[in-house]
C-alpha cells in the first residue's frame, strides 16, 4: 500500500497497477489497506487506536458503497488523489472499486467485532471468509484472463494487488484468533480437526490449479467446454475421494 502511494506521487506505473495497462489501485484503496493493516498489527496492544483506525476505514468503505448505490460523488477520493498524484499527470477516476470497498469494509468491521462471541460462534470469522472470497475471485479473474478484468475500471474490477491484499488481510484477521469459532474446529486434535487439516489444502489449491489447466487446454484447442467440465468434475471426484 505504501508503494502504491509512492507510485502515484512519483508516477511509477508498476507500483500503481503491477501489470502494465491493468487497473491501478487507487490512493483511497491503499490508504484503507494501510489503516486496516495497522489496526490489525496493534490490536492486541492498543485496542482503542486499533478500533479508531478500523472505524475510519469502515466509514470510507461505506461512503464508497453509497456512492455506487445512489450515484453520489464525495470529494474525499478526489482530494486524496490530487494530494498524492504528481503534477501534470493524466486524470484518473479516483473512486475505489466496489468489490475492494466491500472486501476492506468487511475486514474493518471484523476487527471491530473480533472478540464478539455469540454462543461459540464468532461473526467476525464469517465476515473474513466473505472478504477472502472476494479477494480470491478478484485474483482468479486475472489468473483465468476473464474478459474485462484487466482493462475495465468499474465497480466489478479490482487491481490485482488490491485483490491479493484483500485476501491476505482477511485471512490474517481470521488467523489472529486460531482457537476461536471455526478455527477451533480446524485446529482440534480430534478426528474432525485432523480431517479438516488434511483436506483444506486440497480444497483451496487444487480447484485453482485444475481450473487454470482447463482454461489453458481450451485456449489451445485440446478440448471443448463440455469435455472440459467433464474432465474437471472427474478429477475432483478422484482427488477428494483419495484425500478422504
Amino acid at each position: 500500500a505504501v508503494l502504491v502511494l509512492i507510485g502515484w506521487a512519483a508516477q511509477i506505473a508498476i507500483f500503481q497497477s503491477v501489470i502494465p495497462g491493468a487497473v491501478p489501485m487507487k490512493p483511497i484503496t491503499a490508504l484503507c489497506f494501510l489503516l486496516t493493516g495497522f489496526a490489525l498489527a496493534i490490536h492486541g496492544r492498543h485496542l482503542r487506536v486499533s478500533q479508531i483506525c478500523a472505524a475510519l476505514t469502515l466509514v470510507a468503505c461505506a461512503i464508497t458503497v453509497l456512492e455506487y448505490a445512489f450515484l453520489w460523488d464525495f470529494p474525499l477520493e478526489r482530494f486524496l488523489m490530487d494530494a498524492v498524484r504528481a503534477a501534470g499527470a493524466a486524470p484518473v477516476n479516483p473512486r475505489m472499486s466496489l468489490l475492494a470497498a466491500v472486501a476492506i469494509g468487511l475486514a474493518a468491521l471484523s476487527l471491530l467485532l473480533l472478540d464478539w462471541d455469540v454462543k461459540g460462534w464468532h461473526p467476525a470469522q464469517f465476515l473474513n471468509l466473505l472478504g477472502s472470497l472476494i479477494g480470491l475471485v478478484g485474483m482468479l479473474g486475472y489468473l483465468y484472463s476473464v474478459p474485462g478484468a484487466l482493462k475495465n475500471d468499474n465497480w466489478a474490477t479490482m487491481a490485482v494487488h488490491a485483490a491479493m491484499l484483500a485476501l491476505l488481510l482477511n485471512v490474517g484477521i481470521l488467523l489472529s484468533r486460531p482457537t476461536a469459532g471455526l478455527l477451533a474446529v480446524v485446529n482440534s486434535p480430534l478426528a474432525g480437526g485432523r480431517t479438516a487439516r488434511r483436506l483444506l489444502p486440497l480444497a483451496l489449491v487444487f480447484p485453482v490449479v485444475i481450473g487454470y489447466l482447463r482454461v489453458l487446454g481450451q485456449q489451445h484447442g485440446l478440448f471443448g467446454p463440455n469435455l472440459g467440465i467433464l474432465l474437471v468434475a472427474g478429477t475432483y471426484i478422484v482427488v477428494f475421494a483419495a484425500g478422504i
